[in-house]
């Protein structure tokens, strides 16, 4: 009805906020699609002054049908807050949030690479409050399970240091580097026994040993495949080759 009365939808109250980030901040999604329809579309990648934008605080919630009407209402997927969180940094952080809204915001290109005021990534994030479906879901995009932060921590430190189980499990299967060292220059091995993770640390311990069985096993067959390769020349032959070396 206000709308019919030509209201404007682009008006501000006292706290400089618009009908339409009014309505997203209380899922009000018929009025969202209202408003978006009435042409303030690209206020959903506006921002108020000093503040995150409307996908930020629907990403934040969870609420999935706010993103998907945002996203459609050309929301930026690339737009930063004052912590320099993109909206997927964001989702990756809130504890109980939706991997269906990590999902989506990856569908729209937002980049798994992006790191925040603390050099963090949307994985370091997920790692840290253990949320191991998004973590799999941002590997599955290609995100760096040994992308390293402000403090040299890698998700792999991160979920060590709190005996996130799934979350490293997750990470080993990625190839995360486990000789990485942060700035106290400790390995992920020695911020889980600091933790007193113990089957983290035995985690660890395995996925080391298994790779160094890789490496021996990788060794041994190209050792293998020398000499067989020396063994079939001709003589005339292996004296060249000896000469050229």
């Amino acid at each position: 009805m206000l709308l019919d009365a030509k209201a404007d939808p682009s008006a501000r109250n006292g706290d400089a906020s618009t009908a339409l980030r009014l309505a997203a901040e209380c899922c009000r999604e018929r009025v969202v699609m209202m408003l978006v329809r009435a042409g303030v579309a690209r206020e959903a990648a506006a921002r108020n002054p000093g503040e995150d934008t409307l996908l930020h605080g629907a990403a934040d919630e969870g609420s999935e049908k706010m993103v998907r009407r945002l996203l459609a209402a050309g929301a930026d997927v690339t737009a930063r807050d004052h912590f320099d969180r993109t909206p997927l940094i964001i989702a990756a952080a809130a504890e109980g949030g939706s991997v269906e809204v990590v999902k989506m915001l990856l569908v729209a290109g937002a980049d798994p690479a992006a790191k925040d005021s603390r050099e963090m990534t949307a994985l370091h994030w997920a790692a840290l409050v253990d949320r191991d479906a998004v973590a799999q879901v941002l590997l599955a995009a290609g995100a760096d399970a040994s992308a390293s932060d402000i403090g040299n921590d890698t998700p792999l430190h991160i979920a060590s240091d709190r005996g996130f189980e799934k979350v490293v499990m997750l990470l080993l299967d990625a190839n995360a580097d486990m000789s990485a060292r942060n700035s106290e220059d400790d390995t992920p091995l020695q911020c889980a026994a600091a933790g007193g993770h113990q089957n983290v640390v035995e985690m660890l311990q395995v996925a080391a040993e298994q790779k160094r069985s890789v490496a021996f096993a990788m060794g041994n067959q190209e050792r293998l495949g020398t000499a067989s390769l020396v063994r079939g020349l001709e003589p005339g032959v292996l004296r060249m080759v000896l000469d050229l070396a």
